[in-house]
C-alpha cells in the first residue's frame, strides 16, 4: 500500500513538474475538475442560447429592439480559422471578415473567458447591448484554453447589408450588397443620385452594370424595365419580315406616328438636379407628351412588338449648333443596316430616319436598352455600331410584373377609349361613334 500510494505522489508530483505549476494549484485545480466536470462545447445551441438572450433582453431595454440573427456562414468561417490557429488577434479577424465577406459590415468583436458557459453568456450579452443600434447577425466560437481550466469564447457582431434590389431605393437604405454582373465580384455598393439616372458600379472592374431610374410615382426600375411590351391599338400595315422595302415603310411610319402624336416637354425635375423621372410607353401614349427618353421608349416598344429589332440609346448627341448634350435616341436595324430615329422636334428629320452610318459620328452612347436586357459598351472608343457582340456586352434583368406596371398600361390600349394611329397619322375619334 506504502509503494501505491508513493507512485500515486510521484506522478502527481511529475505531473504539477510538467505543467509547470505549483503542486498545490495543481491538485486545487484536479480537483475542482473532479467535483465540477468542464462542460461540452456546443457551439451550436451556444450561439442560438446568446442569440435568444440578446434579443430577449432588448426587448426590455430603453434602446432599439434588437432583432439579432445567428449567421451559421460567419460561425462555419470561424471555426474554419480555428482549424488554421487564425483565432488570437481580433482586429485580423474583423479585418478578414470584411475582406472575405463584403456582405457584412460594422464588425465588431470581442472575447471572454469563463470556468462556464453561462458566464460567458452573461458577459457576451451585456456586451452586445453597449453596442450601437444596427446590428442584424451575430456568431461565436468556443475554444478551450490549453490548461483545459476556462472556455474562451469569441462573439462576432455585425450587420448585413441587404442584397440590392430598386424596391430598396425607395426606403431608407443606403448602403447595399451587390454582386458584379461583369467580373462577379461581390462588394458593398452605395447608389448616388445623379441627373443622368443611378448607377450600380463595380469597385473591382470600374464598370457600370446597372442604371437605374424613377417613374412618375417616384418608383425606381432598371431602366430596360421601362420597356413592358405596349403597343398602340393602329392600321398601321404589317409588312412580310421579307420584304425589306416593306419593312422600311413600316418601321418610317411608326417612327412618325411617335413623332406627330408626342409634343416634347422637358423633365422638370432632371433640368433641376434632381433625377429624370421616365415614363411608361403607355403613358406617353395616353399624355401626348414626354422628352426624348419617354418618345423613344413608346417607339421602340412599338417596333419591338412588330418584330424589329430596335433599342433605345442612351448617352449624348451632337446638336445642330455643335453643342454635346445627354440625350436619348432609337435605333432600328434592317436586313444589313442600322437607323436612327429620332423622336424629338431638336433632331427629328422629316425626310426620313438616317442610318448609322450616315450621322453615327454624331452620337456617343453609353447604353443600349430592349426588353429585358440593357447593354454596356465593352471598349473606351466607340465603333459607331448599335448591334455588335465585339463592342456590347449584354445584361439581363427580368421584366416587370403586371402588378408592378402603372394601371394606365392596362387601359391606354384599349380599342373603346385609346387613339388610334392610321399610317403615321392619329385620329383622335372614339372608336365607339
Amino acid at each position: 500500500m506504502r509503494i501505491v500510494l508513493a507512485l500515486f505522489f510521484a506522478c502527481l508530483l511529475w505531473m504539477s513538474f510538467q505543467k509547470r505549476e505549483p503542486i498545490k494549484a495543481f491538485l486545487a485545480r484536479e480537483l475542482s475538475a473532479l467535483i465540477d466536470p468542464i462542460e461540452t462545447l456546443d457551439q451550436a445551441s451556444f450561439l442560438a442560447e446568446l442569440t435568444s438572450r440578446a434579443n430577449a433582453a432588448s426587448e426590455t431595454s430603453k434602446k432599439t429592439p434588437l432583432a439579432l440573427t445567428a449567421s451559421t456562414d460567419l460561425q462555419f468561417w470561424l471555426s474554419q480559422r480555428s482549424i488554421n490557429g487564425q483565432l488570437g488577434d481580433l482586429s485580423a479577424i474583423t479585418s478578414a471578415i470584411k475582406d472575405t465577406m463584403p456582405t457584412f459590415a460594422e464588425v465588431e468583436a470581442i472575447e471572454f473567458k469563463a470556468r462556464r458557459q453561462t458566464e460567458l453568456l452573461d458577459e457576451f450579452t451585456r456586451w452586445i447591448h453597449t453596442r450601437p443600434p444596427g446590428l442584424t447577425h451575430l456568431a461565436t466560437f468556443l475554444i478551450r484554453t490549453p490548461d483545459e481550466d476556462r472556455v474562451k469564447g469569441i462573439t462576432i457582431a455585425c450587420r448585413k447589408l441587404p442584397r440590392f434590389t430598386p424596391t430598396l431605393l425607395n426606403s431608407d437604405h443606403a448602403e447595399f450588397f451587390s454582386t458584379c454582373a461583369f467580373c462577379e465580384d461581390e462588394h458593398p455598393v452605395s447608389v448616388e443620385r445623379n441627373p443622368l439616372g443611378r448607377f450600380l458600379h463595380c469597385p473591382s472592374c470600374s464598370r457600370n452594370y446597372g442604371i437605374l431610374f424613377q417613374d412618375l410615382e417616384g418608383r425606381y426600375h432598371h431602366a430596360n424595365q421601362f420597356l413592358t411590351g405596349f403597343e398602340p391599338p393602329s392600321f398601321v400595315p404589317r409588312a412580310d419580315p421579307d420584304d425589306l422595302d416593306g419593312r422600311h415603310f413600316e418601321m418610317t411610319t411608326i417612327w412618325k406616328a411617335v413623332v406627330d402624336h408626342c409634343r416634347y416637354e422637358t423633365d422638370i425635375l432632371g433640368l433641376a438636379g434632381q433625377g429624370e423621372q421616365w415614363q411608361f410607353a403607355s403613358q406617353t401614349h395616353a399624355y401626348a407628351n414626354g422628352d426624348c427618353e419617354d418618345t423613344s421608349i413608346l417607339l421602340v416598344d412599338w417596333l419591338i412588338a412588330r418584330g424589329f429589332d430596335a433599342r433605345v440609346a442612351l448617352g449624348w448627341a451632337q446638336t445642330a449648333g455643335g453643342e454635346t448634350t445627354g440625350h436619348a435616341w432609337a435605333v432600328c436595324r434592317i436586313g444589313r443596316e442600322e437607323f436612327i430615329l429620332e423622336s424629338t422636334p431638336h433632331y427629328y428629320d422629316p425626310q426620313g430616319p438616317p442610318t448609322n452610318a450616315e450621322i453615327g459620328n454624331l452620337y456617343l452612347p453609353y447604353a443600349l436598352l430592349n426588353r429585358g436586357t440593357t447593354y454596356f459598351r465593352r471598349t473606351e472608343g466607340w465603333t459607331p455600331t448599335y448591334y455588335s457582340s465585339h463592342d456590347w456586352e449584354a445584361i439581363t434583368t427580368p421584366p416587370l410584373s403586371p402588378e408592378e406596371i402603372p394601371k394606365i398600361a392596362e387601359t391606354a390600349g384599349s380599342v373603346a377609349t385609346a387613339h388610334r394611329w392610321i399610317h403615321g397619322r392619329l385620329h383622335f375619334n372614339d372608336l365607339s361613334r
